[in-house]
C-alpha cells in the first residue's frame, strides 16, 4: 500500500535527519536576498560524485524526484529549536556543498535515497555527527516526523503507533549511526507497517547518508548495508 502519508515519512526525514539542509540566502519581503558564500567547486564535486546512482540500484528500479525543499527547510529549523542549537550548528552551512541524490524505488513501493554534505573541517563535522546521533535529536526529529506525517494524511487513512528507535549497524567510516522510524498505517480495512532507515556515516570532514523505506517490513539490513558501503566508499574515494 502506497500512501501520502508514507511518502511523507521519507520527505520528511531523508532531508532533516541528513546535516545536508543548507539556509541558503535570506529575504525580506520584496527586497534584495542577502549574499551568501558559495560552497568550494571542489567540494561540491566532491559531494556530487560520491551519491548513490541508479545504476548502483538492480534492474527494475527507477529514479523518482526530489522532495520538498521548502517543507524540509521548515522541518530542519523546527528540530534545531526543538534541540536548543543554531541551525548551522547542526546543519551544513551555505558556504559548505551538499548533494542529494533522487529517490530509488523498486516495483514493490521500496524507496531508497541518498545525501552528502562536506563541511569545512573534520571538527565541525564531529560536532554535528555528536549531535545527530544523541538521544535528544532521535526525540525531536520524531516529534516533527509525526508533525509531517499528520499535515500529509490521506483523509481515509488512520495513524496507529509510531516510534523512532536507534538501531544497531554495521560501522564504516570514522563514525557511524543509524537509527528506524516505524509508523502503523491502517486504511479500507487494511493494515500496513511503514518502517524507514536511516544511516549516517561519517567519513574526515564529510558525512553520507543513506534512507531506505519499505512497507510490512523494514528493508533488508544486508541489502541497505550493501549502499551504505558502495555510498562510504565513494565518499572515501572522492576526499582522497
Amino acid at each position: 500500500m502506497k500512501t501520502k502519508k508514507a511518502a511523507a515519512v521519507l520527505v520528511v526525514l531523508a532531508a532533516l535527519v541528513s546535516g545536508c539542509g543548507s539556509e541558503g540566502p535570506k529575504s525580506s519581503g520584496s527586497g534584495p536576498t542577502t549574499p551568501v558564500e558559495k560552497a568550494d567547486p571542489a567540494d561540491v564535486a566532491i559531494a556530487k560524485g560520491s551519491l548513490l546512482v541508479l545504476a548502483d540500484l538492480p534492474s527494475g528500479w527507477e529514479a523518482t524526484t526530489l522532495g520538498d525543499e521548502d517543507e524540509d527547510k521548515k522541518a530542519r529549523h523546527h528540530i534545531a529549536t526543538c534541540m536548543g542549537v543554531a541551525y548551522e550548528d547542526l546543519y551544513a552551512k551555505s558556504s559548505e556543498a551538499t548533494a542529494h541524490s533522487k529517490t530509488f524505488e523498486s516495483e514493490d513501493d521500496d524507496e531508497i535515497s541518498n545525501n552528502v554534505v562536506v563541511t569545512e573541517d573534520e571538527a565541525r563535522a564531529k560536532s554535528i555527527f555528536a549531535l545527530i546521533s544523541s538521544e535528544k535529536y532521535r526525540a525531536c526529529a520524531l516529534t516533527e516526523v509525526k508533525a509531517g506525517i499528520k499535515k500529509n494524511i490521506d483523509d481515509d487513512v488512520k495513524l496507529g503507533t509510531i516510534s523512532l528507535n536507534e538501531v544497531s549497524f554495521d560501522e564504516y567510516g570514522d563514525e557511524t549511526t543509524a537509527f528506524r522510524v516505524t509508523a502503523n498505517l491502517e486504511t479500507q480495512g487494511t493494515s500496513v507497517e511503514v518502517a524507514l532507515d536511516y544511516v549516517a556515516v561519517r567519513v574526515g570532514r564529510a558525512a553520507t547518508t543513506v534512507t531506505a523505506q519499505a512497507s510490512f517490513s523494514p528493508f533488508g539490513t544486508d541489502e541497505l548495508s550493501t549502499y551504505v558501503k558502495i555510498a562510504t566508499d565513494r565518499l572515501t574515494a572522492q576526499l582522497s
